[in-house]
């Protein structure tokens, strides 16, 4: 204490008295030294300079002079000291109470609310895909909701980069915060406050998510309103949905769900469309830059479109770019890069938001969908628009593109052939109804073109036969878009053009009057398993102009199908094997059914006794309609039984109630014509022709497999419709159609087949149905207004035919297996007939031939016990010397029998 005293006299300043110094129990303990120097400022003051110094002395510093009063003696520090503490530790008591109660009414608050059921199954409003086969097959169509474009992904799928991006510009306390961040509130609060606005939000990712599933009514909570709320109603319900979020799923389920949930213009809904949508890309190709632009689109998405505002995009993708420097997610150079780069949007006719590549089949599935074709075990119908769905078809791509461009180009063909002669030229000759002298006015002519198209100017020189003031020549604008003039070829002098008179100054002009060409469809079905491998429905789906996307193959129900339906009337007769066989004979006569109805045959030529045979490789009319006159006890009787057979075996319904339907004058699509002559190719079995093999409920990464909503099944029950007897029967005919009949351009083909023409009266649709082994193809032909003519003499064999050779030749070199023979059962027995009598051939029977220079003698099949025993007794094919029991042929005593048997 002596040398203490000393040092401090050596300076000049008072000595300090001990009494005056604390007690080591009340002085502060001074941090360690390196305490102090981990607490010291970076950069220092000079008011800290000289307490660092002080601080280092290691004397206390001298006591404040305390003036002398007479207040009252105080406690002790050490007392005070406690008490502070004593309230502090009740304070912090009281708080954390507080703070647990509160935390025990939200728990109990947020326990009692009901699951969200849309977040708890998942499945937004996203696109139902269509697939070719199943596994990995190629995506043929992509049918979105009517307002919302979406595709869903895992967010293992989503680059690192987008979600940096948006957590940086949105959230960037997402991973940490219970989904109401409680430091952005209070921020944005002192903020808004300050500066008497509302521009700082306190929005999490979490508060967005409830905000849209509030806003979309996918929030079913009964206490909920459902209009009528206010601002701070509104903000309330969002922050409940947001902690029951918070507390049943994870920070990545959320992300996810939000990711997928969101807006990013026009009718695009989540990152990965907007991906495809923007940049053509999948969503794991996408850049930084595009990352960024996509979370930057969040705040506004249509303001920030880079399509519609670039520079706004760029000036946003900018600030969600420094965001992300900011929080450490890239680099200054990534940041360089990044921002100087370009975006290589995709280009306008290349943003497609609904796929259909092969449209006629994709939108026949989708018909299907919306008839409710389709149901759950569970009987619920299964929805197709925007439900998710993936629909597993059975197109067979490359046969589909065959059929789709055999159409193309027989509807082609035939246009070619059609407009070589005026527009009304039918069966009766050319049939005029404009006048005769150039008239303005809305009368049709018959404009002849007599220049070859000037391409520049997109003009042809036509002129109006046969009509005054129509000797020209005229020139005539051409619209390629309203009518595919160019790719029928046919603007080439001679070919004729549709035209109506204007006025123009003083003169009469001509224009092109719209006129609908001729359209058409293909259906290719596999009989043993009902598989549609392919269906065209019409030359340009895309086409309105010409009514493209009717679905002529499913929706043409109105169309005759003429004479492609003799097979199934004889099919129907067939049946009763005791009564009617090939062999049977029939009578092809001139009758009056009724008044004024007088079933004609192709050239007015009646052949009198024919057999069943004879009359379908023929396509006799007359004899037709006499079996169904007689096939039963009574006409009505007969047409009866036929409209339920064709019900109960070939699934088609009649709808005509007289002998007509023997004609093919009911109306039926070719999708129907297919399934009733599958019938006859699948050896008697009835399978449905189906366009979809199953359908699955799309899955998020919530659920493992996706769920089966629905399969093709035929149950055995219903398959068995017709014994293989007697559909081989009629496969015997059909194949003789082809080869000594209507179809004989077929008969080269390097395969086996079978088949039958259909053509109506006037000409006005074509058909050709026929099958080989495993392969059935119905091709059709004709105008939609179901009166215009196909031309003089036009038939199925020259109008329809030619594309189904062009389908099945390219389909063979494809699938060779699902050609070849039919071959019969082994029950049937075969006999050598007489066409001429229906009778067991003789010697002379083999060397005669009918008038189309065809055998008469034909190996034909029968059900045992039905075959003839007799030998023919045609007297040009007897003996002579032998008595022959000629068989009445007079028209009268015919009809004479006819009538006996009604």
């Amino acid at each position: 204490m002596a040398d203490l005293q000393d040092k401090s006299n050596l300076s000049g300043k008072v000595p300090l008295q001990r009494e005056a110094l604390p007690s080591l129990a009340s002085r502060k303990p001074r941090p360690a030294p390196q305490d102090r120097r981990a607490a010291k400022p970076r950069f220092k003051s000079p008011v800290a300079e000289v307490k660092d110094a002080r601080d280092d002395d290691r004397l206390p510093p001298p006591p404040k002079k305390r003036a002398k009063t007479a207040a009252s003696p105080k406690p002790p520090r050490g007392r005070l000291n406690s008490i502070f503490w004593v309230l502090f530790s009740l304070l912090v008591m009281c708080m954390g109470a507080l703070v647990g109660l509160t935390v025990g009414y939200i728990n109990r608050e947020l326990e009692q609310l009901p699951v969200i059921e849309f977040l708890e199954d998942y499945q937004p409003a996203m696109p139902s895909r269509v697939f070719a086969g199943e596994g990995e097959g190629e995506m043929i169509a992509n049918f979105y909701s009517d307002n919302q474009n979406r595709e869903m992904v895992t967010l293992a799928e989503m680059p690192p980069d987008l979600i940096n991006a948006v957590v940086a510009i949105e959230d960037r306390r997402f991973f940490e915060h219970c989904g109401i961040d409680l430091y952005g509130l209070i921020r944005a609060v002192i903020y808004d406050i300050r500066t008497m606005s509302r521009e700082q939000g306190a929005s999490t990712i979490t508060i967005q998510l409830a905000e849209d599933l509030i806003n979309n009514g996918h929030v079913d909570w009964p206490d909920m309103p459902e209009t009528g709320l206010k601002d701070f109603q509104r903000k309330f319900w969002e922050w409940k949905v947001a902690l029951q979020m918070e507390k049943r799923y994870t920070k990545d389920e959320i992300l996810e769900i939000y990711l997928n949930q969101v807006f990013l213009g026009g009718q695009v809904y989540g990152v990965a469309r907007a991906a495809e949508y923007y940049f053509g890309k999948e969503l794991p190709e996408l850049d930084l830059k595009e990352c960024a632009l996509f979370a930057g689109m969040l705040q506004a998405p249509n303001r920030f479109s880079p399509i519609t505002y670039p520079e706004r995009a760029q000036e946003r993708t900018g600030i969600v770019l420094r965001s992300m420097l900011r929080e450490g997610y890239i680099t200054e150079d990534q940041y360089r890069a990044a921002l100087d780069e370009p975006f290589k949007l995709r280009q306008k006719n290349e943003r497609r938001t609904q796929i259909a590549l092969y449209p006629y089949y994709s939108w026949a599935i989708y018909s299907e969908f919306s008839k409710n074709e389709f149901v759950t075990k569970t009987s619920q119908p299964i929805r197709i628009n925007g439900k998710g769905i993936d629909v597993y078809s059975t197109i067979d791509v490359r046969l589909q593109e065959i059929a789709q461009s055999a159409l193309r180009k027989g509807i082609e063909e035939h246009e070619r052939r059609y407009r070589k002669h005026p527009r009304y030229w039918g069966t009766n000759g050319y049939v005029s109804d404009a006048p005769k002298e150039l008239q303005v006015g809305p009368a049709v002519y018959d404009a002849k073109i007599v220049s070859e198209f000037d391409a520049e100017n997109r003009t042809i020189q036509v002129t109006v036969p046969n009509t005054r003031g129509g000797e020209g020549p005229f020139t005539v604008a051409i619209d390629t878009a309203a009518v595919k003039w160019d790719d029928f070829d046919i603007l080439h002098p001679g070919y004729y053009l549709p035209v109506r008179a204007v006025k123009q100054g003083d003169k009469i002009a001509l224009r092109l009057a719209h006129d609908d060409h001729v359209q058409g469809a293909v259906v290719l079905v596999q009989p043993s398993t009902g598989r549609v491998l392919a269906l065209a429905g019409g030359y340009d789906f895309d086409d309105k102009n010409n009514k493209g996307n009717f679905i002529r193959a499913l929706q043409a129900t109105t169309a005759q199908p003429g004479s492609a339906f003799k097979p199934l009337l004889m099919t129907a007769a067939l049946s009763y094997p005791k009564r009617w066989t090939p062999a049977s004979i029939l009578k092809d006569i001139r009758y009056e059914y009724w008044r004024g109805w007088i079933p004609r045959n192709y050239y007015d030529e009646y052949f009198g006794d024919v057999t069943m045979h004879y009359t379908l490789v023929h396509s006799l009319n007359a004899a037709s309609v006499w079996l169904l006159d007689n096939f039963k006890s009574s006409r009505l009787n007969s047409i009866q039984s036929l409209h339920e057979f064709c019900k109960n075996v070939f699934d088609l319904d009649l709808d005509n109630p007289n002998l007509s339907i023997a004609l093919g004058t009911s109306g039926t699509s070719p999708m129907e014509l297919a399934q009733a002559y599958s019938v006859i190719a699948n050896r008697g079995d009835f399978v449905k022709l189906h366009l979809v093999d199953r359908v699955f409920q799309r899955h998020d990464s919530r659920r493992g497999q996706p769920n089966l909503l629905w399969e093709f099944s035929q149950p055995y029950a219903e398959r068995k419709r017709l014994s293989p007897e007697v559909a081989y029967l009629t496969t015997y005919l059909l194949h003789d159609v082809v080869m000594e009949g209507t179809a004989t351009d077929a008969k080269d083909l390097p395969f086996w087949c079978a088949g039958k023409t259909g053509t109506t009266d006037d000409c006005v649709k074509a058909w050709f149905t026929g099958f080989s082994n495993d392969i059935l193809c119905v091709t059709y032909l004709g105008f939609d207004d179901h009166k215009r003519s196909l031309g003089v003499k036009m038939t199925g064999s020259q109008a329809a035919l030619p594309i189904w050779i062009d389908v099945m030749k390219q389909t063979y070199a494809i699938h060779p297996e699902f050609f070849g023979e039919i071959q019969p059962p082994q029950s049937l027995v075969f006999r050598d007939i007489c066409d001429k009598s229906g009778l067991l051939a003789r010697d002379a029977c083999r060397k005669g031939v009918d008038s189309y220079k065809n055998l008469l003698v034909h190996r034909m099949p029968f059900i045992e016990g039905s075959a003839p025993t007799t030998l023919c007794n045609v007297p040009s094919h007897m003996p002579s010397g032998l008595d022959a029991r000629i068989y009445p042929n007079q028209a009268q005593q015919l009809i004479l029998n006819a009538n006996s048997q009604n």
